[in-house]
């Protein structure tokens, strides 16, 4: 039987791979599939994509 990945598994995950930005997170949620959207104290957002294990900086106009 396989383990189920929570979304706090991810969120630990972007934590250990981007300790500098994990400093400033204020807030995560869930997004997607095996996706979190991650929070910031200056407004600011990332996704973290926890299955390819890729960070994108999302850019509002």
């Amino acid at each position: 039987m396989s383990e189920k990945i929570t979304w706090g598994d991810i969120y630990k995950d972007f934590k250990t791979r981007l300790p500098t930005w994990a400093k400033l997170v204020v807030d995560y949620r869930p997004y997607d599939y095996m996706t979190i959207v991650v929070y910031f104290a200056d407004g600011s957002r990332m996704l973290y994509d926890g299955l390819q294990k890729l960070p994108r900086l999302l850019v509002t106009a």
